[in-house]
């Protein structure tokens, strides 16, 4: 077994070594050639998964300006963009929520509005995963955030790992967080990227009311067409116990301190996103900004530990 591991790791090296080099057998100029063994390269990194990621990402630029393909403005030119910035805040914000137990309250909260049966269940997730769709630009972020909830409530019920009741859960909170990404400029890297694509290239400068006028029926409206097709499944009817809820929401005492300051963090950054087009603060600084609160003394939500806990790898990639 391990030889044929080892045999499959070269076999991939192989094939990546030969791909590069095809660009320079083309009647292309060379500069061009150059850069697509580059991007080539990168993409079988990827592709095979033969480096992390975020380390060809991070190489990538580099060897951009290595090559003679282009210059330091060019090949680092995203960081001069909302995008890293926005993701970075981001991030940031998603350790406040984590630390201070708030994504706890507000999913059991959600599961209790909705009553706990199969539908409530769905709809409390799905209202949850749109409560923090905006805040937290990272999809994986959001899932490593409310997949635990899942689990937890499959625990109580019973749900069999792997079973079709557990996938359509899961599959909810896939459709939640993908689908309304859209709705919201903040929402996902994707979106983050194509708006400082547009600024960047176009000139175009899209604030977070214009994008979500445009965006949020769309984004709202896929993730309603989408959830209802957990279904094909045929996931068992269930009935999460109101008072396993509530007692699970007792639980977590009164509203701390902590998560209170995080709420009007929350609000504050929203308002200002909201009317960004009025006090033409970016949206990267006002959401690095809100993050970087979070250390100040006073506010004290995150700590200096915190930082090294934040997934900062998805900033490069």
């Amino acid at each position: 077994m391990k030889w044929n591991n080892l045999s499959l790791h070269k076999i991939k090296w192989i094939c990546s070594f030969i791909v590069v080099l095809l660009p320079f057998f083309c009647s292309i100029s060379n500069i061009f050639q150059k850069y697509l063994a580059v991007t080539l390269w990168a993409i079988m990194m990827w592709m095979f998964e033969l480096l992390p990621e975020e380390i060809v990402a991070i190489m990538l630029p580099g060897l951009y300006i290595l090559f003679d393909i282009t210059n330091y403005a060019t090949a680092f030119s995203a960081w001069t963009t909302s995008t890293p910035w926005i993701t970075l805040g981001g991030l940031m914000i998603g350790g406040m929520i984590v630390k201070s137990g708030l994504v706890l309250r507000i999913a059991y909260k959600s599961l209790l509005l909705t009553k706990g049966s199969l539908k409530g269940i769905v709809w409390g997730i799905v209202l949850t995963c749109t409560i923090f769709t905006p805040l937290i630009p990272s999809i994986m972020a959001k899932v490593a955030l409310l997949v635990p909830v899942v689990i937890g409530i499959c625990k109580v019920l019973k749900v069999k790992a792997k079973s079709a009741t557990a996938s359509a859960l899961m599959l909810v909170v896939f459709f939640a967080l993908w689908s309304p990404k859209m709705a919201f400029m903040t929402a996902s890297t994707d979106s983050i990227l194509t708006a400082g694509i547009l600024e960047q290239y176009l000139g175009v400068k899209i604030t977070w009311l214009a994008w979500a006028k445009d965006m949020f029926i769309p984004g709202i409206l896929w993730m309603l067409v989408s959830i209802p097709l957990i279904y094909i499944l045929r996931p068992q009817h269930l009935n999460l116990n109101k008072e396993y809820l509530e007692l699970e929401y007792r639980k977590l005492g009164k509203i701390t301190i902590d998560e209170k300051k995080t709420v009007t963090l929350i609000t504050a950054l929203l308002i200002l996103l909201i009317f960004s087009s009025w006090h033409k603060l970016p949206e990267g600084v006002l959401m690095l900004g809100i993050g970087c609160l979070g250390f100040f003394p006073g506010i004290g939500l995150l700590k200096s530990d915190d930082f090294s806990k934040i997934q900062f790898k998805v900033v490069f990639f």
